[in-house]
């Protein structure tokens, strides 16, 4: 994502996709930035867990990232404790699992 913030301009508009009600489905490199800093933070809870030897399951339970207050699930596959589980995955070397 740094090298997308990065390459384009101010103006550029992008396309994501798809989004949670209630949230636009194009945006700007302030929001390709907060989504990076989304994942970092959940990378960051993971990387606790994993070094405390804290289970998976924990990860998966987790509800909220603090600053991230306003992100919401999108469905059962876009959570939370989803975001962190997946990272808690690749971390502890479990790699992914569906």
């Amino acid at each position: 994502l740094n090298k997308i913030i990065d390459r384009f301009d101010d103006e550029t508009v992008f396309i994501f996709g798809h989004a949670a009600k209630g949230h636009e489905r194009t945006g700007s490199k302030v929001d390709v930035a907060k989504h990076r800093d989304y994942i970092e933070a959940a990378i960051g809870i993971a990387d606790k867990y994993a070094k405390a030897g804290r289970a998976r399951s924990e990860a998966e339970a987790v509800s909220e990232i603090p600053g991230f207050e306003d992100f919401t699930s999108f469905g059962d596959r876009f959570t939370p404790g989803r975001a962190v589980a997946l990272a808690w995955d690749e971390i502890s070397g479990h790699g992914a699992r569906r």
